[in-house]
C-alpha cells in the first residue's frame, strides 16, 4: 500500500461491537490507514551511523571532499590543535565512507555511539 514498508500505523476501535463483521473491519482498519496516509502525508527518512573525524589542518580540504561525496551532514566542527568534525551519514554509505577515510592516513575516524540513534530526511 503506498509503497511504504516498516511502516507502523495505528488505528484505534472506539466500539468493541462486531456488527461490521470480520471484513468489515478489516477494511475499516484499511481505509483508516489510507486516510491517515492521505491526511498527513509522507516523509522519507533514513538510518544513519554518526562519526567523528580527526585530522591536521593540511587534510582539510580532502575530508571536507569525500564528506560531500558520501552525503555527510555536518554536525558539529572544532578546531584547537586539530580538526574535529562530527557528522552523521546514511548507513548505506558508511562503507564507502571507511574506505575513502582509510586511504587518508592522517586522519582518525571515530564511530559516535548515541542513545538516540540519528534519523533525518
Amino acid at each position: 500500500m503506498n509503497g511504504l514498508y516498516n511502516t507502523l500505523i495505528v488505528v484505534v476501535r472506539y466500539f468493541g461491537g462486531s456488527l461490521l463483521g470480520v471484513n468489515g473491519l478489516i477494511n475499516a482498519y484499511k481505509n483508516a490507514a489510507s486516510d491517515a496516509i492521505a491526511k498527513t502525508g509522507m516523509t522519507e527518512r533514513f538510518v544513519e551511523d554518526r562519526f567523528r573525524a580527526l585530522f591536521p589542518t593540511e587534510e582539510l580540504n580532502t575530508v571536507m571532499r569525500v564528506l560531500k561525496e558520501t552525503g555527510a551532514g555536518i554536525t558539529q566542527t572544532n578546531y584547537e590543535t586539530h580538526y574535529e568534525i562530527d557528522f552523521f551519514l546514511r548507513k548505506s554509505a558508511t562503507n564507502l565512507l571507511e574506505e575513502k577515510m582509510s586511504l587518508l592516513y592522517k586522519v582518525k575516524l571515530e564511530k559516535i555511539q548515541e542513545n538516540n540513534p540519528g534519523i533525518h530526511n
